[in-house]
């Protein structure tokens, strides 16, 4: 019993350029098809190697094709003779079909169209999940190789993508990609990828020069803390010791302590105390003042280790001193570490009229524990912006200090925007449950917008579910006055939860 064709059909598939179009316009909106249909071939041969990986997929997930039908839904190739760049994009189309048949029947009449596209459905194909196809795949790569293997560096970046795929990593690349790569008769073509737009191809460059290319090692290495991407620079940093010339070195180590990624710069401080660079304690002390935290701390940690330096006091001084960048710098890093006597400094930050700096005082406040903490963190809920508000918010729900009614009214009245309000309302759970219960019900019936009466009822009914697990004192007077406020509020209340919290209310008072 056979399923499907019993031979390999010398067909492909007619409708190769609709299939196309809609992979390249997966989201297409009506009147768009005719455009992408027209242009169809051009913009698959303008596609990067990213782009060509993706397309392989894209075009499976739009392909209707039925391979029943031959007769009406199939061509041979010959049709196409006299148009080859129709013809390629009709097999590299074909190439990425459903049908295992007509992906290999596409392989194998790529060999007379030999191009970027033959050479890129041949690696794509090298990962096929059907035996016959894989090996009619790695039988067009050994053609297209023989003829010039130096066309992989071209395709480099869409092989490296595949290297991630274990039948491709374990199969094509190491028996026969990879060997290619590394011949000897293409150290010039190494060096040249060096300056190759994608970050990976760069990548495996320097690795392949330092494995392959002795007499280049030294270059490559230098080269690359040049390189724009982080991974690459912060790899040739931690090689650095390999390297004999230590002129250059040092040049490319001071220069890469102002590189635009803070974990380059981190590790270019470490590399420049590790190597003893003449002027490393200046650069320490510069590091001092990044914009980027992680060299901050690692610039203070070798002060510290190495010199006896404790860079807080070189933050405290700075921060003292006029307003400036570097001022700011310090106050920012000062924060993180203030102790008791910086409290008068970090107020005077506290006034300031950019709410980030005022931000850093408070938190520079919050740790050195201020004696008048609680006055601080209120005054800090009335603050315009709503980072201060916030991080003073959590200073109080993390019991930096007692949140009080009287601050919490404040903070309302301050604020009528409703994001504002809304976090004093949550607010409410850390004050006497009395107190939350009258202050709820209050803005419920007075002042509140259709917006916060929502989350005020969904406050209610928590209150209603925890008020029995917390704590609250009451007076004789209480009482009249939450019943006083529970009918103002009762017509916006459902009247399950209305009655639930008079019970509340009337069970309290006996």
């Amino acid at each position: 019993m056979f399923f499907g064709p019993d031979r390999t059909p010398a067909l492909l598939p007619a409708g190769w350029r609709r299939f196309l179009a809609a992979a390249l316009l997966p989201r297409q909106r009506p009147g768009e098809f005719p455009a992408a249909f027209d242009s169809a071939v051009a913009d698959l041969f303008a596609l990067d190697d990213r782009g060509l990986t993706q397309l392989d997929g894209q075009i499976r997930a739009s392909h209707r094709y039925s391979p029943g039908d031959y007769s009406s839904k199939q061509i041979r190739i010959e049709s196409l003779r006299d148009t080859p760049e129709q013809a390629q994009a009709c097999l590299f189309v074909s190439a990425c079909d459903r049908s295992g048949y007509v992906r290999g029947q596409a392989l194998s009449d790529f060999a007379h169209y030999p191009g970027r596209l033959a050479l890129s459905a041949a690696l794509i194909r090298c990962d096929d999940w059907v035996d016959p196809v894989r090996r009619e795949a790695e039988r067009l790569l050994g053609r297209l190789l023989l003829q010039d293997d130096s066309v992989l560096f071209n395709s480099l970046d869409l092989a490296l993508r595949l290297r991630v795929r274990a039948r491709f990593r374990d199969g094509v690349w190491a028996r026969r990609i990879e060997p290619s790569l590394r011949s000897p008769r293409h150290a010039q073509a190494r060096w040249a990828l060096i300056t190759h737009p994608s970050p990976p191809v760069r990548e495996w460059a320097y690795a392949a020069i330092a494995d392959c290319d002795p007499q280049h090692r030294d270059d490559a290495c230098l080269a690359a803390l040049n390189d724009p991407h982080p991974r690459i620079a912060l790899q040739a940093l931690r090689s650095l010791s390999e390297s004999n010339r230590t002129i250059d070195r040092d040049a490319h180590l001071a220069r890469a302590t102002t590189f635009t990624h803070a974990a380059v710069r981190t590790e270019a401080l470490r590399q420049v105390q590790r190597f003893g660079l003449p002027n490393a304690r200046e650069e320490l002390r510069r590091a001092l003042l990044d914009r980027s935290a992680g060299p901050r701390r690692v610039a203070a940690y070798l002060l510290k280790t190495h010199y006896g330096e404790d860079a807080a006091g070189h933050w405290r001084q700075i921060a003292a001193g006029a307003d400036s960048h570097d001022a700011r710098a310090a106050l920012v890093s000062l924060s993180d570490c203030a102790q008791l006597e910086d409290v008068d400094l970090l107020k005077r930050w506290f006034t300031h009229p950019t709410p980030t700096l005022r931000g850093h005082a408070l938190r520079g406040l919050i740790r050195a524990q201020t004696p008048d903490l609680q006055s601080v963190l209120a005054q800090a809920t009335q603050d315009r912006n709503s980072k201060v508000m916030k991080a003073a918010l959590a200073a109080f729900a993390n019991g930096a200090a007692a949140m009080t009614l009287a601050i919490l009214q404040r903070g309302w009245d301050r604020h009528d925007d409703p994001g504002y309000r809304a976090k004093m309302i949550a607010t409410t759970t850390l004050i006497d449950k009395w107190q939350a219960l009258g202050f709820l019900l209050r803005t419920l019936a007075q002042d509140s917008t259709a917006q916060l009466q929502k989350w005020i009822v969904h406050h209610l009914r928590d209150w209603t579910y925890t008020a029995r697990y917390r704590f609250g004192a009451r007076t004789d007077g209480d009482t009249p006055r939450l019943l006083s406020l529970l009918n103002d509020a009762r017509p916006r209340l459902p009247d399950d939860l209305a009655n639930q919290i008079e019970g509340f209310i009337d069970a309290s008072s006996r």
